[in-house]
């Protein structure tokens, strides 16, 4: 119950917070199979609610151990399907709780649940995958020694972000094709640690596949330009927020292999998408919401920048307390709302509201694209059109 009350919740929220999600592959997503998903870890914690809110099946996950110190935190982390991994910075004591968790993660996947490991083993922004951690194969392999019948296959998944720490970046989820874990797998626990290397390669060779890699030639302000300028060129609109089966991870890897010089994008100022030169008219329409938000929006970026030092949370920190601050003052504007004007004012109320959220959503993102197009630098970087 809370896990689908979190999901409808983070669900409506992502659309809000990206300009667009691109995502491909959720086709290889067996609703009924039991998976190990494997994903690289470039965002903090948005990458587990982008991927619980948009794939068709409840995740399970592994998360910092650090996390559950606190009761009523640890209460919610358990309830919404998540699972303490301790590191040895946690401290001998608490990596012994490790073998619980994963007593957990085995029945789970003997129960054909989906477990999403973000196999680096840490965060860190950058676009590619960075060495993967052993503990994935250890669980498989594991998890076949308790199941010897189970059909256990690695789910690979790629994810990008644009803007790891900006409202209005872009994001690209890939999903590849699952393998089965017995093609490496053997009972003898002899043999067992000369078969983990293996899997692991095959693992990171297919989630490779799935991201765009950062290289010496290929830096992030290069892959940046180029990602803003060709959602510029293919004109995209406000909708959809999230994009299923785009081609936009091939054109970019395309675009990306013709790339000789990095294109003169402010990535920190600006987002893309195409120009509606009308969204003026909405402003009064926006005004309302605009005033609403702006405690939640104020409080959660003044948290971000005095809280958060690492690039890789600030989006997560942003994005978590912009949430729960807008949801507390929503409930308290409605509780305040019906006992002075009723239910059926409140629901108009609340319908107003929702587009007057609407219009400040489009205003503020022409906005923002208004400034990128009339920067001269963008202007003469594009060959394709930009919108008048």
């Amino acid at each position: 119950m809370v896990y689908r009350f979190f999901y409808y919740m983070a669900n409506l929220a992502i659309r809000v917070y990206y300009r667009r999600i691109y995502i491909n592959g959720l086709e290889n997503i067996d609703k009924k199979q039991a998976y190990i998903m494997a994903c690289n870890h470039p965002a903090g914690f948005m990458e587990p609610i982008i991927m619980a809110c948009t794939f068709p099946r409840d995740l399970y996950f592994l998360v910092r151990g650090d996390l559950f110190e606190k009761p009523v935190l640890k209460n919610l982390l358990y309830a919404t399907h998540q699972l303490p991994i301790f590191r040895f910075r946690d401290g001998f004591s608490s990596l012994r709780q490790n073998q619980d968790t994963i007593n957990q993660s085995i029945n789970a996947l003997g129960e054909k649940k989906a477990l999403m490991i973000f196999a680096e083993g840490s965060t860190e922004y950058g676009f590619g995958i960075r060495p993967l951690k052993k503990g994935l194969a250890r669980i498989a392999f594991q998890t076949l020694d308790q199941y010897p019948d189970l059909d256990l296959k690695i789910l690979p998944i790629g994810i990008s972000f644009n803007n790891v720490d900006k409202v209005g970046g872009d994001v690209i989820l890939n999903v590849g094709k699952p393998f089965d874990v017995r093609e490496f797998y053997t009972s003898d626990p002899q043999l067992q640690p000369t078969k983990l290397i293996p899997l692991i390669n095959k693992t990171t060779e297919l989630m490779n596949e799935l991201v765009i890699q950062e290289s010496d030639n290929l830096t992030k302000d290069t892959i940046r330009a180029t990602w803003k300028g060709l959602s510029i060129e293919n004109q995209e609109g406000f909708f959809p927020r999230v994009e299923k089966n785009s081609n936009f991870f091939d054109q970019l890897q395309s675009a990306l292999k013709k790339s000789e010089s990095p294109q003169q994008f402010d990535h920190k100022k600006y987002i893309s998408g195409k120009f509606f030169p009308w969204y003026l008219a909405l402003i009064p329409l926006a005004m309302p919401a605009y005033l609403a938000m702006s405690l939640p929006r104020y409080i959660a970026l003044k948290l971000r920048n005095t809280l958060v030092k690492k690039i890789e949370f600030k989006s997560a920190i942003t994005f978590a307390s912009g949430t729960f601050i807008a949801l507390f003052l929503i409930i308290g504007i409605n509780i305040g709302s019906i006992l002075s004007i009723g239910w059926a004012a409140t629901l108009a109320l609340d319908l107003s509201l929702l587009f007057s959220a609407y219009c400040y959503l489009f205003v503020w993102e022409n906005f923002k694209k208004k400034a990128l197009v009339k920067t001269p630098e963008a202007l003469g970087q594009l060959d394709g059109k930009l919108p008048n």
